[in-house]
């Protein structure tokens, strides 16, 4: 049997129909952050559900893109694109995606880093 350890990704494949919930085990502290260095990080969103894609991305210039995977496919978020252009706009607590940070290294809140 493996264990998950700490910063462990975990995917699971669920059934149509079926549902997975999760409970934080991560300490509430007034806010969370971690330190984006410039090129792509696989993060999770500590924020509240429903929490806008833009406004995250919003904390630094250099934050330009967002990829998640939902829905059986891979959806982009691209900063300044149109609505319809972008294909999701929320993120909900503890979502898993990738970020493209452009430049240069930036502290971004709610965010958890996923792998070391």
């Amino acid at each position: 049997m493996q264990i998950l350890q700490q910063r462990d990704a975990l995917f699971v494949l669920l059934a149509s129909g079926t549902t997975y919930s999760t409970t934080d085990l991560l300490p509430a502290p007034s806010a969370r952050s971690l330190t984006v260095v410039p090129g792509i990080s696989f993060v999770t969103f500590n924020g509240p559900d429903g929490t806008d894609v833009g406004a995250l991305l919003a904390q630094s210039a250099s934050l330009m893109r967002a990829f998640h995977f939902a829905a059986g496919n891979w959806q982009g978020f691209l900063a300044g694109d149109p609505v319809f252009l972008n294909k999701f706009s929320t993120l909900n607590h503890l979502d898993a995606f990738f970020i493209f940070n452009a430049s240069r290294q930036d502290v971004v809140t709610e965010l958890a880093e996923v792998t070391n």
